[in-house]
Formats: C-alpha cells, sequence, structure tokens
C-alpha cells in the first residue's frame, strides 16, 4: 500500500473556511474603528464650533475657519484650521 501523501480537498476547504473568516472578522473590526475614531472626531469639531458660535455671540465678533498657510503652501491633503477673529465695528 502506497503512503498517503498531502492533504485532501476536505482539508483544504475547512483551511480556505476559516481564513476566510478570520479575513473578515478582521477586516470588520478595522472598519469599525476607523468609523468610531471620524465621529468622534466630528463631535469634537461640533462642540468646538459651538464653543466658538457663543463666543462670538457674547463678544459681538466674527469667527471663520481658515486653512493655515502651511496647507497653501502644501498639496491641500489635509487642513490645519486657523482662527479668524474680526471685532465688529459697531
Amino acid at each position: 500500500m502506497k503512503s498517503q501523501r498531502g492533504f485532501t480537498l476536505i482539508e483544504l476547504l475547512v483551511v480556505a473556511a476559516i481564513l476566510v473568516t478570520l479575513f473578515a472578522v478582521v477586516t470588520y473590526s478595522i472598519y469599525q474603528s476607523s468609523e468610531r475614531r471620524y465621529f468622534s472626531e466630528s463631535e469634537r469639531l461640533l462642540a468646538w464650533i459651538n464653543l466658538i458660535f457663543e463666543h462670538a455671540k457674547l463678544e459681538g465678533a466674527v469667527y471663520g475657519i481658515l486653512p493655515s498657510s502651511e496647507a497653501i503652501d502644501s498639496s491641500l491633503t489635509s487642513l490645519h484650521p486657523a482662527l479668524l477673529l474680526q471685532k465688529r465695528m459697531a
């Protein structure tokens, strides 16, 4: 009788199914992590904008968010906000 060498088709399919499942779980967890990070950053930005809005109402000033000179000089891949303050002339 010959000695058996190699893997059966069933064994290969089981390993492939395990790898596909593992890949799907890892991909899903990475996607969820980035979604939470974006949501957290958007919440922080919204809170900051609301704070500036309230401050502008109290002081009677005009605020705006402009890109800094670093962002203008670069290829605009990311914006670094700079605060613009202009007192109202009443």
